[in-house]
């Protein structure tokens, strides 16, 4: 196998970039991407790593590839599969583009734990907005995605205990012991601190019902969705959605599909 110092040269050169251009589109300095393409640090950081992925475009199976070109010899390999669980979209999206160009330029930079709120009558399109920007950026969040729908309005919503033990788990984690609300939202959040991951959490009936499950500190984010506006989450961008204007709402593309795929079925509300 090629030195990382190799293959970060070779990517380089493949996509026509000068190690200024990698440095100012990674956002780290020339002096270290130097250093990394002569041999002088060989083991960079995991965030080096996935600015640097994200610099060259690299997915799947490239991604994982020059991940293990920077591993030390002897640790263990990461064979978990990342979970990507956000149902299919829409075939054609049409008549937000607004508010997507909002969403994707919130979350498309590296930021501290960025959430946006969608808020929006039922049947406004939330959901396949949400969706439209989740799968857009999936390159930005390598660790995965999330998704989970909180059914705010059901007779019997979720427990948000049954919820954070869920997501707790996927993460590889443990729920702590004797469980609380509390110790179980802070152990949720430690385990996403060094992860980026997106969550799309669909359906809150407040600001109260989703507040446990939103990040802390690091790379992830979340998207969420409700029929109210979560103005009592402060650190969250809010997006209100009204109704289409009628050329567009006339257009069959822009109407919601309500046939998705994926791990967890979500109504587009």
């Amino acid at each position: 196998m090629d030195s990382f110092g190799a293959r970060l040269r070779h990517l380089r050169r493949t996509a026509e970039l000068t190690q200024e251009a990698l440095a100012e589109k990674s956002g780290l300095s020339s002096q270290a991407i130097g250093a990394l393409e002569r041999g002088d640090r060989r083991y960079p950081h995991r965030d080096t790593l996935d600015r640097l992925a994200d610099a060259l475009g690299l997915a799947g199976d490239d991604r994982a590839e020059f991940a293990a070109a920077a591993a030390r010899p002897g640790s263990p390999a990461r064979t978990e599969a990342v979970p990507r669980e956000l149902p299919g979209g829409i075939a054609v999206f049409t008549g937000r583009d607004t508010e997507l160009d909002r969403l994707l330029g919130l979350l498309g930079e590296p930021r501290q734990g960025v959430v946006v709120a969608i808020a929006g009558m039922a049947g406004v399109g939330k959901t396949a907005l949400a969706l439209e920007a989740g799968h857009r950026l999936a390159r930005r969040f390598p660790d995965g995605s999330l998704h989970l729908d909180l059914r705010g309005h059901a007779a019997d919503p979720p427990d948000p205990l049954d919820l954070l033990d869920r997501l707790i788990r996927e993460l590889g984690g443990e729920p702590p012991t004797p469980l609380s609300l509390d110790a179980a939202s802070a152990r949720f959040r430690t385990l996403l601190a060094p992860k980026r991951v997106l969550l799309l959490l669909d359906n809150a009936r407040d600001a109260a019902h989703v507040a446990p499950l939103l990040p802390g500190a690091g790379g992830s984010a979340a998207i969420v969705t409700s029929r109210v506006a979560l103005t009592d989450l402060p650190q969250a961008h809010q997006v209100l959605l009204d109704v289409l204007p009628e050329a567009d709402a006339l257009r069959p593309s822009a109407i919601p599909s309500r046939s998705v795929t994926g791990p967890t079925r979500a109504r587009l509300t």
